[in-house]
């Protein structure tokens, strides 16, 4: 770990290498928003939109004291209709990315 924090090139450290051999990220994101402010997560989210590798945020809500999960995924589900996939992707809070701009 000590000779990745010291590396100056970020795709010799741990982490990057970890990242090239996944398939994807699932990006949990909390009412705040607060991962958008974590420069680990960010470059994750960078890796990801610069690849073809998959990046799924997920996210809840509360409206009236009902706790709902919104899923924003970057292809459909397994047995999921493009029409399906945009009805479940509409009540994504946009809010959410927003925070992340």
């Amino acid at each position: 770990v000590t000779s990745d924090l010291s590396s100056s090139d970020i795709g010799c450290t741990a982490f990057y290498k970890a990242m090239a051999l996944s398939k994807g990220t699932l990006l949990i994101v909390d009412k705040s928003a607060n991962v958008f402010q974590r420069i680990w997560c960010d470059f994750e989210v960078y890796v990801n939109l610069t690849s073809a590798r998959s990046l799924d945020i997920v996210t809840a809500s509360v409206h009236h004291k009902v706790r709902r999960a919104h899923l924003f995924s970057g292809t459909s589900l397994p047995y999921e209709s493009l029409s399906d996939q945009r009805r479940r992707e509409r009540d994504f809070p946009i809010t959410m990315f927003m925070a992340g701009m």
